[in-house]
C-alpha cells in the first residue's frame, strides 16, 4: 500500500515541480532583462530537489515494513533467527533516527 502511495506522491510532486519550474525558474528568465545568476541558480535547485526527500522516506518506509513482514511470516514459520532480528532492529532504528531528523 505504502508502494502505490509513494508512486503517487511522486507522480504528485512531478507534476508540481514541473509547474513551479516553468513559474520560478523559466519565466523570470524569459522575462526579466536583468536575471540574479546565483538567485535564479538558487531557485531552480530548490525547485529540482524540495520534494525528493519526502518520496525517499514514503519507499523507505515501505521497505521496511516489508521486511516486518518477511520477519513475521519467518517468526511463524519458526525460521526467525536473533541475527535476523537483530539486524532488523537495528535498520529500523537507523530509519526512525533518519524520519525524526
Amino acid at each position: 500500500m505504502l508502494k502505490q502511495i509513494s508512486d503517487s506522491v511522486e507522480t504528485d510532486i512531478q507534476i508540481l515541480r514541473n509547474l513551479q519550474e516553468d513559474r520560478l525558474v523559466l519565466k523570470p528568465l524569459t522575462q526579466s532583462a536583468e536575471v540574479n545568476d546565483d538567485a535564479w541558480i538558487e531557485t531552480r535547485y530548490k525547485v529540482l530537489t524540495q520534494d525528493a526527500e519526502v518520496v525517499t522516506k514514503i519507499k523507505d518506509a515501505s521497505d521496511k515494513l516489508t521486511k516486518l513482514k518477511e520477519i513475521f511470516i519467518a517468526s511463524i514459520e519458526g525460521d526467525l533467527t536473533t541475527k535476523r532480528l537483530d539486524n532488523f532492529i537495528q535498520e529500523t532504528n537507523s530509519f526512525s533516527a533518519l524520519l525524526s531528523n
